[in-house]
């Protein structure tokens, strides 16, 4: 397993039904790999790629919908429980 950390977030302007919206990109690295995503504008719990490996996206996105789901066992919430993942 290996531990992904969150090294920032961004605001992204992106179109959602003819509107722009600020999405929040999370911006994920372990070692030197990297993954970047938003939340999908239409699919509940899908993410859309942005940046670094594509391949780590399901796995780090699905850890990231788990932990955000228990966001009530951690002290700092939601960003406590997003900060680290074990993937």
């Amino acid at each position: 397993m290996a531990k992904w950390t969150l090294t920032k977030t961004t605001q992204d302007g992106m179109y959602n039904k003819h509107k722009k919206v600020n999405e929040t990109v999370y911006h994920y690295e372990s070692g030197d790999r990297k993954v970047a995503f938003h939340s999908h504008p239409t699919i509940i719990f899908g993410y859309t790629f942005v940046g670094g490996d594509k391949v780590y996206l399901r796995a780090v996105s699905n850890k990231f919908v788990e932990q955000g789901m228990k966001q009530h066992a951690y002290a700092g919430g939601f960003h406590e429980a997003i900060n680290e993942l074990e993937v």
